[in-house]
């Protein structure tokens, strides 16, 4: 709620407060992520050492984290290594996924809604605008599609977005409190 309330409101007090709490965010983000490296280290390390499964993914999951790790750490993030590295094993697959998902979600929304009514089809003509300024050859059809496109994504999809980040951020509260009190074990690899 401090984070929203630095957002909206100018007092000199709430931007310190929230500059103070963004600082202890980022130290306890940072503690938060080498445990998460020595979590996998400990877990996928079981798994080689017991020769489980498909332990040499495991193998190759550690090695290519480690080597991200020091990388990142030695060469720093702007070393053009470091960049060949990420972009390559992170960004490729990463932007795959997500327009598979893009596509996948869309053709599902379709089946599912149908268009019947008002809102599905505002919801359905957005989505196409999106995508149509996403997609190269949007810009060959029309050259209207890029700045209705970015028209939809600055103005109406940012309240939705911010309501998804609070609802993210709620939800990642109540699953950080439930493995911190010892409710959660399935990252332990247990049921």
């Amino acid at each position: 709620m401090l984070m929203i309330a630095d957002y909206f409101l100018t007092f000199s007090g709430v931007k310190a407060l929230a500059t103070t709490v963004q600082r202890w965010v980022v130290v306890i983000s940072t503690i938060a992520l080498a445990l998460g490296v020595a979590n996998i280290t400990i877990l996928h390390g079981r798994i080689v050492l017991k020769r489980r499964g498909k332990w040499y993914l495991s193998l190759w999951q550690i090695f290519i984290m480690w080597l991200i790790v020091v990388m990142g750490s030695v060469l720093t993030t702007a070393h053009p290594l470091f960049r060949l590295l990420f972009d390559n094993m992170y960004l490729n697959p990463y932007n795959t996924i997500v327009t598979l998902l893009c596509f996948s979600t869309f053709a599902a929304g379709y089946r599912a809604l149908k268009i019947r009514t008002l809102e599905t089809a505002v919801f359905f003509v957005s989505a196409l605008f999106l995508m149509l300024m996403l997609a190269p050859i949007g810009e060959i059809i029309w050259a209207g599609f890029p700045i209705i496109g970015r028209w939809v994504a600055d103005v109406p999809s940012v309240g939705s977005m911010r309501g998804l980040m609070i609802g993210a951020a709620v939800g990642l509260v109540a699953v950080g409190l439930k493995t911190l009190l010892g409710l959660e074990r399935g990252w332990l690899g247990r049921e």
